[in-house]
């Protein structure tokens, strides 16, 4: 199978599209609920919002993903310090 540059950008961004979500939902269980809490959000919400996005909207829930880490995720480290 010869697989040339369209193809290999199509598979990089289905492999992206997949692992963002995946890494953003064990980031997310990996915080407690003390430390959502401690920024206004919900552990259990984000966690079920980006399972339910990634496997039902696909695009969608990268993009749920991706705001998860850049917006929520480095709130998280600074409450507890680490």
């Amino acid at each position: 199978m010869n697989v040339g540059p369209p193809e290999l950008v199509i598979v990089l961004v289905w492999v992206v599209a997949w692992v963002v979500p995946i890494w953003a939902i064990f980031d997310a269980a990996r915080h407690t609920e003390v430390e959502f809490d401690a920024v206004g959000q919900s552990r259990l919400t984000w966690i079920v919002l980006l399972i339910v996005t990634a496997l039902l909207c696909g695009p969608i829930g990268t993009i749920y993903a991706i705001y998860y880490l850049f917006a929520v995720r480095p709130k998280l480290p600074a409450v507890t310090g680490t």
